[in-house]
């Protein structure tokens, strides 16, 4: 049975708490550069205590950067509060990659959660 890239469903696993695996690559390709797990669709990519732990990790993840980056914003709205606007910007642009890693891994989450649906 011939195979093609949309029978398979790629999961980054991609966090300092997450679990990484060499990427599994039937066609022969060469994706040594990435780190990732891929499943035959309609595979039970993982158990439901797995996939459980997982979106736990990744919720708590999540939790963490958006507690810094409330963080953040405190110092940046009492720097705009003393007049120092150039530093109050400053600190908020911090924010920004903190916002970018919880949307990756809520769309992680989100994707996961949808498969497991299915």
């Amino acid at each position: 049975m011939r195979q093609n890239y949309a029978d398979f469903i790629l999961i980054i696993a991609d966090g300092p708490r997450l679990p990484r695996a060499k990427a599994v690559d039937p066609f022969g390709l060469d994706l040594a550069t990435k780190e990732s797990v891929c499943v035959a669709k309609g595979a039970a990519a993982m158990d439901a205590h797995v996939l459980e732990a997982t979106l736990k990790a990744h919720i708590s993840e999540m939790r963490d950067r958006l507690e810094k980056a409330t963080g953040f914003a405190k110092a940046a709205s009492a720097c705009a509060e003393a007049g120092k606007i150039s530093k109050a910007i400053e600190i908020v642009l911090d924010i920004e990659q903190l916002i970018y890693e919880v949307n990756i891994f809520l769309n992680a989450a989100s994707l996961m959660h949808r498969i497991s649906r299915s």
